[in-house]
């Protein structure tokens, strides 16, 4: 039986003054109870598939859908999909796959991920320690020009300042 009730309720699900409805209960259509029953029933034989076949924490190959070829690891399950934590990258990000649209890596295949996960991750980290050597070697050899270039704009500044009170004084 669902509820309806065709009435007012504050936010509390008192009835509000003035009302004098009842909640009428009306029985579900076969159709209704049917869709509901096999909703629940398809949802629980995915997630028996992929228990079955998949665990948290397994090294994954995409082989469909626009993220073929990467690689990830399961983080969980949720609404019958996999979430996935993708490894190619720097940068590590969840997304969630079909369970059909991948594959367990085998302990030689997962080796290798991480190892060119690592590299990944070392090769952006020496670009960053080199950018920062760049910008900490410019601020060294660029300091006079720096230090004139702030000096021109608080003149441009003062200059404008002067201006305006001059407009002003009349």
């Amino acid at each position: 039986f669902i509820g309806i009730d065709p009435g007012r309720r504050n936010g509390i699900g008192e009835v509000m003054p003035g009302y004098r409805g009842d909640v009428v209960p009306l029985p579900l259509l076969d159709e209704e109870a049917e869709h509901m029953l096999s909703v629940v029933a398809r949802t629980h034989d995915q997630i028996e598939t992929i228990a079955a076949t998949y665990a948290i924490g397994d090294a994954v190959a995409i082989v469909a859908g626009p993220h073929a070829g990467e690689r990830g690891l399961i983080r969980t399950v949720k609404h019958g999909e996999l979430i996935v934590a993708l490894i190619g990258a720097p940068t590590t990000f969840n997304i969630a796959i079909d369970p059909q649209h991948m594959r367990k890596l085998t302990p030689e295949e997962t080796k290798i991920a991480l190892q060119e996960k690592e590299e990944a991750t070392k090769s952006v980290m020496q670009r960053k320690q080199d950018d920062d050597f760049q910008q900490d070697k410019e601020i060294v050899y660029g300091s006079a020009s720096q230090e004139a270039q702030l000096r021109a704009r608080r003149e441009k500044k003062r200059n404008k300042k002067l201006a305006t009170e001059s407009h002003q004084d009349p």
